[in-house]
């Protein structure tokens, strides 16, 4: 069996995990595609970022006229991408864990076009890139989160949004409270890992084939703002993980969720 490994130091999010998959060597038809849109970069982890990835979305399947505001609107679009029908399926079902959990508090649910296609285009490159692989499952270190907040102009506002909580929660990811005056986990990166079926563990085991890291936009306070993905294969140890119990935090925010 062979699997992929999220290695997070600190942060997770859509755009570290294509970058280390990118780092890698991972280069499905996605890649190309943004390569004939950007035949003046090479190609590189640091080349391909996550803007070239989002305008070459736009530039290939977003007519002027087509409005993209909506989870329908956006499911639409993945069907028109040229990935497999596997990856189609699984970013319809991105799309809609997003959408589910910005519906718990629809007053405070917003759509940022920008934001939306950029994880669309990184949660697609990861996607076709497990399947050029062969990777057989998804596994993922602690995730960890910030009862910090920040102010936005108008208000404070957490760090960790409530979207992030509520995806871990109902898809048993669990969160480990860090003292860092960041977002850590986005949103995306949870739906990222729902989708994908991830187990958390400390350490795999087993002969590792590939690795590559991705690095986050932000500086964070004393740790590397990266993830390490790790490509590996059963060896025929006697346990392939290592277990790690993760006790969750409980946040008011889910008592308000479940009411």
């Amino acid at each position: 069996m062979k699997y992929l490994y999220f290695d997070c130091f600190a942060a997770f999010s859509p755009s570290m995990a294509a970058g280390a998959l990118i780092d890698m060597g991972a280069k499905p038809q996605l890649f190309e595609k943004i390569a004939s849109f950007f035949p003046e970069i090479t190609l590189s982890a640091s080349a391909v970022t996550r803007g070239a990835m989002e305008a070459t979305l736009v530039e290939a399947v977003v007519p002027n006229h087509e409005e993209i505001c909506d989870e329908k609107s956006l499911v639409a679009l993945c069907d028109r991408l040229e990935v497999s029908e596997r990856t189609k399926s699984r970013l319809a079902s991105f799309v809609h864990t997003k959408a589910e959990a910005r519906a718990i508090d629809p007053l405070q649910a917003e759509f940022f076009v920008a934001h939306e296609l950029g994880d669309l285009a990184m949660a697609a490159y990861v996607f076709e890139s497990m399947e050029q692989l062969g990777a057989d499952k998804v596994l993922v270190s602690r995730l960890f989160c910030t009862d910090a907040h920040a102010f936005d102009g108008s208000g404070f506002v957490p760090l960790t949004k409530g979207e992030t909580r509520y995806i871990c929660k109902k898809y048993n990811l669990p969160l480990s409270t860090s003292s860092m005056q960041a977002e850590l986990v986005t949103e995306g990166g949870a739906a990222l890992l729902a989708v994908l079926g991830a187990e958390t563990v400390a350490t795999p085991r087993g002969s590792t084939i590939k690795v590559g890291y991705g690095a986050g936009a932000c500086e964070l306070e004393s740790v590397p703002n990266i993830v390490r993905a790790v490509y590996g294969e059963d060896d025929g140890s006697e346990a392939l993980f290592e277990a790690e119990a993760a006790l969750g935090d409980i946040f008011a925010e889910f008592a308000c969720m479940e009411a």
